[in-house]
C-alpha cells in the first residue's frame, strides 16, 4: 500500500486527510496510520471509532488501526463495542482475543 510504504512522514496528512467522512480511499488511509501514523494518529482513530455516525467498517478500521498503535487502548474501546454490528464487533471481539491475524505485516 503506498501510504504505508511513503512511512511517517505522511502521517500529518493522512491524519488530517481521514477527517472528511467522503474522503476517497479513506478506509486505506485509516489502515495506513495503524502502521505508519504513530501516537499522533490516536486522537482522530479515537474519534472515529466513538462516532456513532460513521460508518461501522470505518470505525472497525480505526479500532484495528488504534490497536496496532496501542493495544492496551484499543482493549478499552473494543471491551465497550464487542456487542456492536457486524465490522465494528467482529473487530472489537477479535481484538479482546489477540488474534495473530490482528498483526499481519506489521513484524
Amino acid at each position: 500500500m503506498p501510504l504505508i510504504t511513503a512511512g511517517p512522514a505522511m502521517a500529518p496528512a493522512v491524519i488530517e486527510a481521514v477527517r472528511h467522512k467522503d474522503m476517497k480511499y479513506r478506509r486505506y488511509a485509516i489502515t495506513a496510520l495503524g502502521h505508519t501514523g504513530g501516537v499522533g494518529a490516536i486522537p482522530v482513530l479515537e474519534q472515529i471509532v466513538r462516532d456513532n455516525t460513521e460508518e461501522e467498517y470505518f470505525r472497525g478500521d480505526a479500532l484495528h488501526a488504534l490497536y496496532l498503535l496501542q493495544p492496551t487502548r484499543a482493549k478499552q474501546f473494543a471491551a465497550q463495542h464487542a456487542k456492536a454490528g457486524e465490522s465494528l464487533g467482529m473487530m472489537a471481539e477479535a481484538i479482546l482475543r489477540d488474534e495473530e491475524w490482528l498483526r499481519a505485516g506489521t513484524e
